[in-house]
């Protein structure tokens, strides 16, 4: 039978990055949410200097969209950073092992032998791996912990085999 096997460490940028990627991805952020709501703000704060409705109103529509656009701001650039400071299992190094029978994982301080069916979602971006579970929760696999092309190749023939539900992000 076929397998894998990575060894990698994440770096604090990476894992940022892949957190807000992950936003997009998983529909959390939308260039909707980034665009109207700051439209929205600015349109309150017309309303409320030109009178054009009741100041009650335009107060409540302010702090509304103030609050969404503070919410935008921490769940962009702050969220994805403190995670990775907070989570001391995020520094440690990696040990992966896929196979269709599961995941060998591997830290200082994890070892187990994980299930495909606890994975609902295999998505993919440039530079990440990510397994979904049903919760939201996600298993960050970084593109540069695989040695070549052919093992990357390896990996998602047999990810995608055991998921199924395979998405580009």
């Amino acid at each position: 039978m076929e397998s894998v096997e990575i060894k990698f460490q994440y770096t604090e940028r990476e894992y940022v990055k892949a957190g807000r990627e992950r936003l997009f991805a998983g529909r959390v952020l939308s260039k909707f949410m980034i665009v109207f709501i700051p439209l929205f703000f600015a349109f309150s704060l017309y309303s409320f200097v030109a009178s054009r409705m009741s100041p009650y109103v335009s107060i409540f529509c302010l702090a509304v969209s103030a609050v969404g656009i503070l919410f935008e701001l921490a769940l962009y650039f702050y969220v994805p950073r403190r995670n990775f400071k907070m989570t001391s299992k995020l520094r440690e190094e990696y040990f992966l092992k896929f196979s269709g029978d599961g995941i060998i994982f591997k830290t200082q301080t994890i070892d187990s032998l994980l299930k495909w069916e606890i994975y609902s979602a295999l998505w993919e971006s440039d530079d990440f791996y990510y397994l979904v579970q049903q919760t939201g929760n996600f298993t960050l696999i970084p593109k540069r912990a695989f040695d070549d092309s052919m093992s990357r190749e390896t990996f998602k023939a047999i990810a995608t085999e055991a998921v199924k539900n395979f998405k580009r992000v």
